[in-house]
């Protein structure tokens, strides 16, 4: 069954091949446009303060998510490289070492946005203390999710290594 949703991306014609693999790549970059569509929709419903308390966390999570964009386009890259050359057992450590630095990162990063929500907020300089509370609060609930974010990405970056791309979009349409 695996095999099937596989593409070999070193025989057959080139842009079929490319279109296969790229399809569900692109419709899972819709998919996630549509979710934070819809989250800013519902956010959008509780308020201003709501809205700014997002957008400003949301600063700090697009700086995490281009610290992780290292492990996951690094072990993209080697772990296709490597199965373009047929070694599978190095194609598994270079799979195995970015899943470990990512992993590790979102740790740290956790502990990071859980223990220090109150100072990373104050770099926002906010006056209102509504808006403050609700960034922290908003740092922390996503700061537990972390973990669990980045392990999914990782997975979908070397599932599409290896030719892949139809399960992570299923996966993410699924969530």
């Amino acid at each position: 069954m695996q095999k099937e949703k596989q593409l070999d991306l070193l025989k057959g014609r080139i842009l079929p091949t490319v279109v296969k693999l790229a399809m569900p790549i692109m419709a899972t970059s819709f998919v996630g446009l549509a979710y934070n569509l819809t989250d800013m929709f519902w956010v959008s419903s509780l308020g201003e303060r709501a809205v700014a308390a997002v957008g400003s966390a949301g600063i700090l999570f697009w700086l995490v998510e281009s610290l992780f964009a290292l492990p996951r386009i690094g072990g993209q890259v080697l772990v296709g490289q490597s199965l373009g050359a047929g070694d599978t057992k190095e194609a598994r450590g270079w799979a195995r070492a970015a899943l470990r630095t990512g992993y590790l990162m979102a740790a740290v990063l956790t502990l990071v946005f859980v223990l220090f929500k109150c100072p990373l907020t104050s770099i926002f300089h906010f006056n209102d203390l509504e808006t403050i509370v609700r960034t922290e609060t908003y740092l922390w609930i996503v700061g537990l999710g972390m973990i669990a974010h980045v392990g999914g990405r990782l997975y979908s970056a070397i599932l599409t290594a290896s030719g892949n791309s139809f399960t992570p979009f299923v996966i993410l349409v699924t969530g």
